[in-house]
């Protein structure tokens, strides 16, 4: 987009103010937070759809191989092993940051997985 407005003949011009992402004037509230975040993830999904797919998977999965190779190299640890321990724990965490945003009640476990 950015390029074909450039080839255009369009200029571009940036703000040296931030934006405002919670105007002072609107009541702050998690279900407004949510929406927001819901908005912003189906216009990632609908402009980009498979890195979309694959985003959550690369940062568990990726740093967790990193993790796990340097963790046999410098205790001695097995690859395997600490790769499962780490994706199980990362699963964990995020799971009991669910809970801690949620105000009603915690989806099932087995939701969470589906």
């Amino acid at each position: 987009l950015g390029k074909g407005l450039w080839e255009k003949g369009w200029k571009l011009r940036l703000c040296s103010l931030p934006v405002l992402q919670n105007p002072s004037d609107s009541i702050l509230s998690l279900s407004r937070f949510k929406n927001r975040m819901i908005r912003w993830t189906r216009l990632r999904a609908s402009m980009m759809p498979f890195p979309g797919l694959l985003e959550p998977l690369t940062e568990c999965f990726f740093l967790g191989l990193l993790a796990s190779i340097a963790a046999s190299k410098i205790f001695g640890c097995y690859t395997l092993t600490f790769f499962v321990f780490q994706s199980v724990l990362w699963f964990l965490l995020d799971y009991h940051l669910l809970f801690c945003l949620e105000t009603g009640s915690l989806p099932s476990f087995w939701k969470v997985l589906c």
